[in-house]
């Protein structure tokens, strides 16, 4: 899907890195893609991303929470369903949270 011609996109509003395990070049590393939370609308979602050492053990996570803006509105929209549908195939994270949505109606 491309974002751009259907007029929204992705936005951040934070990212949290942490670090656990030193990782140097050339290692090869995993990344995971999980769902940490989302709002009923889509409108808003937390998303965490693992990286694993070869070995499997946990090198680093970067939590980040976003919406999807609306490039005409210049505001946070609720996503097309293709775009719902897909983030709730994401595995959920333990600490997985129903977010409030930022659509005001």
């Amino acid at each position: 899907m491309s974002f751009l011609k259907h007029g929204f996109g992705p936005v951040i509003r934070s990212d949290t890195s942490e670090y656990f395990r030193e990782a140097v070049m050339l290692d090869e590393l995993r990344v995971t893609m999980e769902n940490g939370g989302f709002s009923d609308d889509g409108s808003r979602f937390r998303v965490i991303n693992n990286v694993y050492k070869s070995d499997g053990q946990l090198a680093a996570r970067v939590t980040s929470i976003g919406g999807w803006l609306g490039l005409k509105e210049r505001k946070l929209i609720e996503p097309p369903d293709e775009i719902k549908a897909a983030w709730h195939k994401l595995g959920r994270t333990d600490d997985f949270e129903e977010l409030r949505s930022s659509i005001r109606k």
